[in-house]
């Protein structure tokens, strides 16, 4: 219908960086969703302004769109897009500085996943508490759940999650002075970043230089 078209033009207008445009299709797209009566189209927009919002680092609005989008799926019993809204709203609180909550929601979102064998899904999120918890320097921590993440990814050929698991492998041997293993762990991300694609290729290069590693 017309209001998943005005989403889909939203999306794209948020990928191309037209921040303001996006602001207003997204708002159209959910009073027309409000109109018919859209309940999972009126969780749609508000996740994606939830994302919107959060690449415009307003992060309270944010948390208050992923927890709108969280509401209704709940009410719909639409559990894949509940753990969703879960892991957006806890990246949204990792943003504020509000670890704790933000790791309780991760948590929650991956037993969700577990649940509902969304295995994609629970290798993500896992990657992403893998981050939070390194950036509390809780690295004991870190290191079995990065296992755990890195075997789903290596079944499923998840090459970005292989990437970002080999920067995560890198930092941590930085973090503990290790530098051959950093520029060993950061050559793994890059021959996984080129089956990922250019992007992750580029990003991996400018971390390698950003720590003055040289693997190649």
């Amino acid at each position: 219908g017309k209001s998943q078209i005005m989403g889909n033009l939203g999306s794209a207008l948020h990928q191309s960086g037209l921040f303001d445009q996006a602001d207003e299709t997204y708002r159209q797209s959910l009073v027309l969703a409000m109109e018919l009566g859209d309940r999972y189209g009126q969780a749609q927009v508000m996740n994606n302004l939830g994302l919107l919002h959060r690449h415009r680092d307003e992060l309270q609005s944010a948390i208050e769109s992923f927890q709108s989008a969280l509401t209704i799926y709940r009410s719909l019993g639409d559990r894949q897009g509940e753990s969703e809204s879960l892991s957006n709203l806890a990246l949204a609180f990792k943003s504020t500085g509000d670890f704790n909550r933000a790791q309780a929601l991760y948590q929650e979102s991956i037993h969700l996943c577990r649940e509902l064998g969304d295995h994609e899904g629970e290798a993500t999120t896992l990657l992403n508490l893998c981050y939070l918890l390194f950036e509390r320097g809780e690295y004991a921590a870190t290191a079995p759940l990065a296992e755990r993440a890195w075997n789903m990814a290596e079944t499923l050929r998840l090459f970005a999650v292989q990437t970002k698991l080999c920067w995560l492998s890198g930092d941590l041997a930085l973090a503990s002075g290790a530098m051959d293993a950093a520029k060993d762990a950061y050559a793994h991300a890059r021959s996984y970043a080129e089956q990922a694609g250019p992007p992750l290729v580029d990003a991996t290069d400018e971390r390698i230089r950003q720590r003055g590693l040289q693997t190649f």
